[in-house]
């Protein structure tokens, strides 16, 4: 997990430095999505909350609030701030409050069977 996490950091730095242009195709958004996943797996939360918080609204803005990455990466932020030790009972509201948002888009944007509908109702069942 380690080594992943580097690889994920070291490519969503590389994407960084590279051109706005280059980065309003998406790959940038693909990065920080990998990386917010990455580092939820390896615990370091406020990393992930940091990297969402700043991201987010750029992502939604290119790809509006309903889009499957959009979705995504506002389900690993909330996983953030849910899994963290010693979260705060806001903290913790608010990563509820996001991820029921999150299942009740995805199940009217993807369906009730996609993985990721599945996916955010299971971290809501945690």
């Amino acid at each position: 997990l380690d080594e992943a996490l580097s690889m994920q950091r070291e490519v969503y730095a590389g994407r960084q430095s590279m051109s706005d242009g280059f980065r309003r195709v998406g790959n940038q958004d693909i990065a920080v999505c990998n990386l917010a996943e990455y580092l939820v797996a390896a615990r370091e939360f406020e990393e992930a909350q940091s990297l969402a918080r700043e991201e987010l609204p750029a992502i939604i803005d290119r790809h509006g609030p309903d889009d499957p990455l959009t979705l995504e990466v506002q389900t690993w932020y909330a996983l953030a701030f849910f899994r963290a030790d010693g979260a705060s009972e806001d903290d913790v509201a608010e990563a509820l409050t996001i991820l029921e948002d999150v299942l009740r888009r995805s199940k009217r944007v993807l369906g009730d069977s996609h993985p990721d509908t599945e996916r955010a109702r299971k971290f809501l069942e945690e």
